[in-house]
């Protein structure tokens, strides 16, 4: 019963750090996300804030001058939607590394400080995601009202497309002229007539070189 006894004492020493070991890294690879995700949502509030207040020029524009104060200010922003794309497409593989290691953690069922502050970890880290995703929902719907109110000025939060320089002018393609056809010149020739006698009979001939029929002679 004894050796039982000591032989439980042992393993249990062993697996004990070992625990400790795991709980300890999921709580570093938390601390990393959260630090991500972080930097992730002052960037992407950032972002929002500068939205809300072309949102609001938008809002409270009159006249034409109001316009091309507004034009002004598109042009300083038109890059924050790409960026906060930029940014969302950066999310999903750090989303995915977090609910993993949150569920590493909440399966380490010891009774831990290691295991409890690596839960804090999880818990810290979901809460500052699930602020950037409500971030990124409320730039889409304030990006979305934008482009509704700018329309009534026949503006767009869209980046204009730069216009091509002109590249230089094409060369026309040489116009291929048809080759000169030797024309032959045709000298009108000029026909004799002769008149042929056979005895009473007589007939003219005429022709370039005209020969009387047989029996008949050139008069």
């Amino acid at each position: 019963m004894k050796i039982k006894a000591l032989s439980f004492l042992l393993l249990l020493s062993l697996i004990t750090p070992l625990n400790f070991a795991h709980a300890g890294q999921v709580q570093d690879d938390l601390e990393a996300l959260s630090t991500k995700f972080t930097s992730i949502f002052k960037e992407s509030s950032s972002l929002l804030e500068s939205l809300e207040d072309l949102e609001l020029n938008v809002q409270i524009a009159t006249d034409s001058s109001d316009t091309n104060e507004l034009k002004k200010l598109i042009v300083s922003i038109v890059e924050l939607p790409p960026k906060l794309e930029a940014i969302d497409k950066t999310t999903p593989p750090l989303k995915k590394s977090l609910d993993e290691n949150c569920a590493k953690a909440r399966l380490d069922k010891s009774e831990s400080s290691e295991a409890a502050d690596t839960l804090v970890s999880c818990v810290d880290a979901e809460s500052i995601y699930n602020a950037y995703a409500n971030t990124s929902k409320l730039f889409a719907q304030s990006q979305k009202n934008i482009e509704t109110n700018l329309a009534k000025f026949g503006l767009s939060l869209v980046k204009a497309t730069p216009t091509p320089s002109p590249s230089a002018t094409a060369k026309a393609p040489d116009v291929v002229k048809p080759s000169p056809v030797a024309t032959v010149k045709t000298t009108a020739v000029k026909k004799i007539t002769i008149t042929c006698v056979k005895k009473k009979l007589i007939k003219k001939v005429t022709a370039v070189k005209p020969k009387c029929p047989a029996g008949y002679k050139k008069k």
